[in-house]
């Protein structure tokens, strides 16, 4: 009885063993893995174009025993290519200070091949040489490929490619046995995207001289690019409208006008004295249908003077401008407007 026991002590001993060495085995396994730095390469239109090149770096980690590596890396040949590839030079890289053997000769060799509609691939290698240990333990760089794109979208929307490297034909070689140590491999991508471009926005001055009002109101009006802004101006009693300067320049008397917004404008009403001519003013600084000594006195005030932009463009106006007095709307105050308050003085509109 004592010997069976034994026997199956034995047998449970070895049994436990066995899955205790399998199952570390296992784990060992499960956490080495293959991955791409950056994983995910995305760009806009606005920071990459046809020719930009960028880098995709393949890394290892917790890798067993390593005397070689072979990466396969598939991609969207429509839209970018492999072109270089290199071995690390730093010390991250798994064979650094080791005298190697990398194929295809590294750095314009690269082993592309057109599989079909959308796809290509390079295949590269890196080994010791000769394959003497001490062999590679741990995490660290395999190789570099240089990418080129080739093609950007140039409507709103993306283009896209997986970086594969998930196949057979990427592995690494245990330098001991000369076979496969398992390995997750774990793929990347790449992304060029055209964004919808923001609608731009412009803004549109109102202004008007006296006499008269506008709508939209006096003052800056943003909108967006594109839009017609219809602008009506509306004569107060004793003036007529005349006529618009969009941005300095004479554009007619349409009445309603329309700005199309495709800058920033600044749009004019020019108004000017009709019916209560000479009536510039009252007791209460606006004009109340009489014209009095107090229309005469602002003239005389004013009198050879002259508004904005009158000696050259952008000029200043004169210190004693005021636009009320300008009755002929010809931009300066002289002989022909006090002779308007003269041939009316003392009549009464009201």
């Amino acid at each position: 009885m004592k010997l069976r026991s034994s026997r199956i002590l034995a047998a449970l001993t070895i049994a436990l063993t066995l899955f205790a060495t399998f199952a570390v085995f296992s784990v060992d396994a499960a956490t080495t893995r293959i991955y791409l730095d950056p994983s995910s390469s995305a760009y806009t239109v606005d920071t990459a174009h046809v020719g930009t090149k960028f880098n995709v770096t393949v890394w290892t980690e917790n890798a067993p025993n390593v005397g070689g590596a072979q990466v396969y890396i598939e991609f969207n040949d429509t839209i970018l290519r492999v072109v270089r590839w290199f071995e690390p030079k730093d010390s991250q890289y798994i064979f650094y200070g080791r005298t190697t053997s990398a194929l295809p000769t590294p750095p314009n060799d690269v082993n592309y091949q057109h599989l079909g509609p959308n796809r290509g691939r390079s295949l590269v290698s890196v080994s010791l040489f000769p394959p003497n240990p001490p062999y590679f333990t741990g995490s660290g760089k395999i190789c570099i490929f240089e990418f080129n794109i080739t093609k950007v979208p140039t409507e709103p929307g993306k283009f896209t490619s997986p970086l594969i490297i998930n196949t057979d034909e990427t592995f690494l070689l245990d330098g001991d046995t000369g076979g496969e140590a398992p390995a997750t491999k774990e793929n990347g991508s790449y992304e060029i995207r055209k964004e919808i471009a923001p609608p731009k926005t412009f803004t549109l001055t109102v202004a008007a001289t006296t006499g008269g009002s506008t709508n939209p109101a006096v003052g800056p009006h943003d909108y967006l690019e594109g839009t017609i802004v219809s602008v009506q101006a509306f004569n107060n009693s004793g003036y007529i409208f005349d006529h618009w300067e969009l941005d300095g320049n004479k554009i007619g008397s349409d009445n309603p006008v329309n700005v199309t917004m495709d800058g920033n404008h600044t749009l004019r009403a020019v108004f000017k004295a009709f019916g209560n001519q000479g009536d510039i003013t009252g007791p209460d600084g606006v004009p109340d249908g009489k014209v009095d000594l107090r229309d005469v006195f602002k003239v005389a005030q004013a009198f050879v003077s002259y508004g904005p932009d009158f000696l050259y463009p952008g000029s200043p106006p004169h210190p004693n401008w005021d636009e009320k007095c300008d009755l002929n709307g010809d931009n300066k105050v002289d002989i022909l407007d006090l002779f308007v308050v003269w041939k009316n003085y003392g009549k009464d509109y009201t």
